[in-house]
């Protein structure tokens, strides 16, 4: 997608879908400020004549061609130019991290595609290149690790479901009695005369 050439957006501030639309366009403020936008209801401008809906975009197409997208159309090029984009950006962050991470001992940065999911850290450490140690401890027996202990603690198990169950179920009944402790109370207390 050329960086130099303008697209047109023609739209109207009481569409929905045209707000939505440039609402998502803005998220790309780059690519938002390619776009010429026309308000259909400025009586000043001349609508070309092939353009009945809003929004519609006119954008550069293959070979010098200009595309025209129209409703549901112009919502998909959006996610379409987005994700390639996105992946342009990814592929040229990756490449410079590399770049300099060849170039001396610099850390790479916090690439969140790369390192955000899984067990590793989130985080670069500058001085020791051994992995951190709070990663991973090995426990001694590892094939049984209720009560097995671990530098000066141990490890507890979360409680068993029928615990739990057994520990609702004799809070449910203390409920029970004490509404009925309260209703057996009310009956008994004289209620108060009113007078007129």
């Amino acid at each position: 997608m050329p960086g130099t050439q303008n697209f047109i957006i023609f739209y109207s501030k009481q569409c929905q879908y045209s707000n939505e639309f440039l609402t998502e366009l803005y998220k790309n403020i780059d690519l938002y400020r390619k776009f010429h936008k026309i308000d259909v209801n400025n009586t000043r401008v001349r609508i070309p004549a092939n353009i009945r809906e809003v929004p519609s975009i006119i954008v550069p197409g293959p070979h010098g061609k200009q595309s025209v997208y129209v409703g549901d159309d112009v919502f998909n090029w959006l996610s379409q130019v987005t994700q390639t984009l996105r992946q342009q950006s990814n592929v040229q962050s990756n490449q410079k991290n590399m770049q300099q991470s060849s170039q001396g001992n610099e850390p790479m940065s916090y690439d969140p595609q790369a390192m955000g999911g899984g067990w590793s850290d989130g985080f670069v450490s500058l001085t020791d290149e051994s992995p951190m140690a709070k990663s991973f401890e090995f426990i001694g027996n590892v094939q049984g690790l209720v009560g097995t202990t671990m530098g000066n603690g141990m490890i507890n198990p979360p409680p068993d479901d029928g615990i739990l169950d057994k520990e609702k179920m004799k809070n449910e009944a203390a409920a029970r009695q004490m509404e009925d402790l309260i209703a057996q109370r009310d009956r008994e207390v004289p209620q108060p005369t009113v007078r007129q």
